[in-house]
């Protein structure tokens, strides 16, 4: 692990740094304070890149999506895959909104074409689940 990058102080969006709290699975976390006064935890990668520049109180004003089961699919995205398993314009949710939100339907699931690849507009589509022996359903961002 490369030496610690000190950020105390630093602003990132309406988050100020306050202090450095542990390393969590190789990440760096930091304790930070939202301009509205609610102090929480985030990764250092999250606040870097823009990820994370408010509370998720102050998020919620952002868009009409937060909570919905399609935000939550986004969410869950970024939780649970590499940053480089998904394509940079994809590390905002403004720009995955833009690619995939027109065609998304309820219950469907993002899928890789090519798992190969990155998560991108050009290797995504959603899925509907299979039931039974039926096919699946699918819905291609790019058409």
């Amino acid at each position: 692990m490369g030496k610690r990058i000190d950020i105390k102080n630093k602003t990132f969006g309406n988050l100020k740094v306050l202090s450095f709290v542990c390393n969590r699975n190789t990440h760096a976390v930091w304790k930070v304070k939202c301009s509205c006064g609610k102090v929480f935890e985030v990764i250092y990668t999250n606040l870097i890149s823009g990820n994370t520049t408010k509370c998720a109180s102050c998020g919620q004003k952002t868009h009409d999506l937060y909570g919905t089961h399609y935000y939550r699919k986004y969410i869950s995205l970024i939780q649970r895959q590499k940053r480089e398993n998904i394509d940079k314009n994809w590390h905002s949710f403004k720009n995955f909104k833009e690619d995939t939100f027109s065609t998304f339907e309820e219950g469907f699931r993002l899928k890789r074409l090519d798992n190969t690849k990155p998560f991108s507009k050009e290797n995504c589509c959603w899925q509907k689940p299979r039931i039974g022996k039926n096919k699946s359903e699918i819905i291609y961002f790019n058409e």
